[in-house]
C-alpha cells in the first residue's frame, strides 16, 4: 500500500521529511503498534478542486465557522447512528479529555469527521490481516472516517485511532477536495500519544516520544494546540532555523533507530544517546 505525505515544505524540510518519513512498512509490525493508513487516492481533480490544508486556519472559508464547543462534539456523537453506546462514550471521553487538559485544541476535525460519519469496523483477526496487511493491528482510513480494529481490541487501541480523526480528513465540500493526511511516521504517532494521554497512558511508541521530547524543547511553541492546527511543520522549520544542517543529522539518527524500535526488538531513543545531543546541540 503506497503512502502519500501532503504536507507544504520548504526545500530544507524536504530533506528532514525524506530522513524522518522515509520508511515505509516493510514487514509486518509488531503486534503493540497502532498505526493511521491510507488507502492511496488516486485523484484527477484540477488544483484549485484539490485542496491540501496546511493550517486548519484555512478551514474557515470552507466550513462557514472557526470553532465548536464540547456541545457541539457531544451532539454530533450522539446523531451518528454508525456509534455504539460503548464507541459514543469513548469518543465523547476522548474529547472531553482533550479540552480539559488542551483547551485550545481545535476539535473541528474531530467534529467534521463525526458529524461525517465516523464509524468503527471490527474484525477477526484472520480478516483484518487479510484486508490490511502491515497495517498493526489497527488504523484509521480518513476517505471514509472508518476506524478498523481487530475484535476484543482494548480501549488504548481505539483512543489510539480516534486521536487521529482529531486531526487527519479527507472531505468533499462543495465539490471541493479538501484533506490533510498524515505520514505514518514516528513523531506523527508520538505525537498522537501525547495527545491521548489526556485519557489513557499509552506507552506503545514511548522511545519515539522520548526523542520528541528531547526536540520539541528546543521549539517551545510547538505543542500539542499547536500541532492540532499545523501538524509537524512548525517543529521541523524551527529546528533547521536553530541548527540548520544538525537538525539533518538527529532527525536522521531518530529515523534509523526508529526503524531499530520497530523492526529489531529495541527500545531506544534520542536520550540513550547525550553524547550526541551534546555535540550537536
Amino acid at each position: 500500500m503506497k503512502k502519500e505525505t501532503y504536507i507544504r515544505i520548504t526545500s530544507g524540510t524536504l530533506a528532514i521529511l525524506m530522513f524522518i518519513g522515509g520508511y515505509v512498512l516493510k514487514k509486518t509490525p509488531e503486534p503493540n503498534e497502532n498505526f493511521v493508513a491510507y488507502e492511496n487516492q488516486t485523484t484527477t481533480l484540477p488544483k484549485d478542486k484539490d485542496i491540501k490544508i496546511d493550517d486548519t486556519k484555512e478551514l474557515d472559508e470552507y466550513l462557514g465557522y472557526s470553532h465548536v464547543t464540547l456541545e457541539d462534539v457531544y451532539e454530533a456523537i450522539d446523531a451518528n447512528d454508525n456509534l455504539s453506546i460503548e464507541e459514543s462514550n469513548l469518543t465523547k471521553h476522548l474529547a472531553h479529555g482533550i479540552l480539559e487538559k488542551y483547551p485550545n485544541y481545535d476539535l473541528r476535525v474531530y467534529y467534521e469527521n463525526i458529524k461525517r460519519g465516523l464509524f468503527f469496523e471490527v474484525l477477526t483477526k484472520e480478516e483484518y490481516d487479510e484486508k490490511y496487511p502491515n497495517c498493526g493491528i489497527a488504523h484509521f482510513n480518513a476517505k471514509d472516517r472508518r476506524i478498523s480494529i481487530i475484535e476484543g481490541a482494548d480501549d488504548k487501541t481505539k483512543y489510539h485511532e480516534l486521536g487521529h480523526a482529531t486531526w487527519s480528513f479527507d472531505w468533499d465540500i462543495d465539490g471541493v477536495r479538501l484533506r490533510r493526511e498524515e505520514n505514518i511516521d514516528s513523531f506523527i504517532e508520538a505525537m498522537n500519544n501525547r495527545l491521548i494521554e489526556a485519557v489513557t497512558d499509552d506507552k506503545s511508541y514511548s522511545a519515539e516520544s522520548a526523542s520528541l521530547d528531547i526536540l520539541s524543547a528546543f521549539v517551545p511553541s510547538f505543542t500539542i494546540q499547536e500541532y492540532s492546527k499545523t501538524g509537524l511543520t512548525n517543529l521541523i522549520d524551527n529546528l533547521i532555523v536553530e541548527f540548520g544542517g544538525k537538525a539533518n543529522i538527529v532527525l536522521s539518527h531518530i529515523q534509523e533507530i526508529t526503524y531499530k524500535n520497530r523492526y529489531g526488538n529495541s527500545n531506544i531513543s534520542l536520550k540513550d544517546h547525550p553524547v550526541l545531543i551534546d555535540e550537536l546541540f
